[in-house]
């Protein structure tokens, strides 16, 4: 039975770092591991740095958006609204979106076609369109 918070509409601090871990444990085969379900969980203001998602139950959670986006490295992008303004986290990164802009932006260091992955992402972001196809140009 996959992990669940307790309450249907917000996990706390400490249920949302246990259902993390034990997701962690489960991606890896460890016994203790169970996938996460937070279907429905308002996750507005979570911190979900360093959080690794793939297979997590998120359908219907709120104030959470999947990036649809591809990243070979296996990370998964992930935009949560935090007080009216959206955060970005993809593997051990945690952005502002202007922030996010700015390093998957011109100057992106690594692979190009990663950031550019990225900001075609972000693009998608309600209310974020214009600012990410301007950090593209």
């Amino acid at each position: 039975m996959p992990t669940q918070p307790t309450q249907e509409s917000r996990p706390s601090a400490s249920e949302l770092k246990e259902i993390l871990a034990k997701h962690l444990a489960w991606t890896r085969g460890e016994p203790e591991g169970e996938c996460a379900d937070l279907r429905g969980a308002d996750l507005s203001g979570a911190n979900l740095s360093g959080a690794y998602l793939r297979g997590a139950y998120l359908r219907g959670a709120k104030h959470i958006l999947c990036l649809d986006m591809h990243d070979p490295r296996g990370y998964t992008p992930v935009a949560v609204n935090h007080d009216g303004a959206w955060r970005i986290f993809s593997g051990c990164r945690d952005f502002t979106f202007d922030e996010a802009l700015k390093h998957w932006g011109k100057g992106y260091g690594g692979d190009r076609e990663i950031g550019d992955r990225y900001l075609r992402a972000l693009s998608a972001l309600p209310k974020c369109e214009a600012a990410a196809k301007k950090a593209a140009a």
